[in-house]
């Protein structure tokens, strides 16, 4: 059986006495995963630059500087930022590869430890030693996090316990930013510009979501009018966890849909991600297989499933549709999904390119 790999691409002490009473410090596999290949250069090819570079240049992008104290509506309370962040604690992995995108990395203080590897973050490189690693945004000690100074807090809302924490962060004086979970391209676009407003980075945060929707759109272009093939994701979703079906309310549903693939997760009824088996991935036998890697190229997460009676039978690896991907690449809510969006769209349609 072959697998045609593509281009790979976290007051007072009665607050901290109840945040310790939460129970949440404690460390966790599969802390970025939201509610729910060799290694692709992160910019765009030499093509598509030029464009992008022609079209910025006709993008009216304000010179002026934030203005501080900066006040910002967030679900529905106004957030103050007394000043220009300094000291970042990003406490989820999606948060914290786009502050590595638009400020500095002397500006970072903190940062979930899932940033700093290679194998899940494309801003790895940025992350130096004096840059604090912490256990990421489902296992927070919001204790420890008031310890290190930050002047602005910034995390994805995506699991219980992160809800949890973001109320008794709230309650401790430091600014706190509590995005929306990145599941669609729109609401990354949302989150950058957010992030664009409190860093003082609004111009490099237009510039990314120019550069994504210039590419999404370049593909829906190409792609329009094609007929969909169906597609299955399957990924662990932390180390030695096993093969997961992805599900709709991760970023790896938009991307195939939007590279004009036909999303299994609808038809199996799949919203969050639920332990793969071969009966159901029978049962769906879908045109494309997307094979997701924990760690790029280890495939022992997989094996279960593809050395499994009945994987050799299936009509994607009859006809050599199998493929492989990073967990960075799809899995996880970064601005180089849309990259993803071009690869699999040149699989699933290569006529239209």
């Amino acid at each position: 059986m072959k697998l045609t790999r593509l281009k790979q691409v976290c007051g007072a002490s009665m607050i901290i006495t109840a945040i310790t009473a939460l129970g949440i410090i404690s460390g966790c596999s599969k802390e970025n995963l939201p509610s729910g290949l060799t290694e692709q250069t992160p910019a765009a090819n030499a093509a598509d630059s030029g464009t992008i570079a022609a079209d910025l240049r006709k993008t009216q992008l304000s010179d002026e500087q934030t203005s501080y104290p900066l006040t910002l509506p967030m679900d529905g309370t106004d957030v103050t930022i007394p000043n220009r962040p300094v000291r970042i604690a990003a406490l989820s992995l999606d948060a914290a590869e786009a502050v590595l995108e638009l400020a500095d990395p002397a500006r970072v203080a903190v940062l979930t430890r899932s940033a700093a590897d290679s194998d899940l973050a494309f801003n790895a490189g940025k992350v130096s030693g004096d840059i604090v690693q912490i256990a990421g945004a489902t296992s927070l000690d919001p204790e420890k996090i008031m310890s290190y100074n930050s002047d602005l807090l910034i995390m994805t809302k995506g699991h219980e316990k992160e809800k949890e924490a973001s109320q008794m962060l709230e309650q401790a004086g430091i600014p706190l930013i509590s995005l929306d979970v990145w599941d669609t391209f729109a609401k990354m676009e949302a989150n950058y510009r957010i992030l664009g407003q409190a860093l003082d980075e609004e111009n490099s945060a237009e510039q990314i979501i120019h550069e994504i929707n210039h590419k999404l759109e370049s593909v829906r272009q190409a792609v329009a009018g094609k007929s969909q093939p169906t597609v299955l994701v399957i990924s662990p979703v932390g180390p030695g966890t096993g093969p997961f079906l992805i599900g709709s309310s991760n970023i790896s549903y938009e991307i195939v849909k939007q590279a004009g693939g036909n999303h299994l997760a609808d038809a199996l009824s799949l919203t969050r991600a639920t332990k793969a088996t071969m009966e159901t991935i029978i049962k769906a036998d879908p045109e494309y297989i997307i094979l997701l890697q924990w760690k790029q190229g280890d495939d022992a997460d997989l094996q279960e499933l593809t050395e499994a009676a009945g994987w050799s039978a299936l009509t994607a690896v009859q006809n050599d549709q199998v493929h492989t991907l990073t967990v960075k690449q799809m899995l996880y809510p970064n601005r180089y999904n849309a990259d993803t969006v071009s690869e699999l769209a040149r699989l699933f349609h290569p006529n239209a390119f």
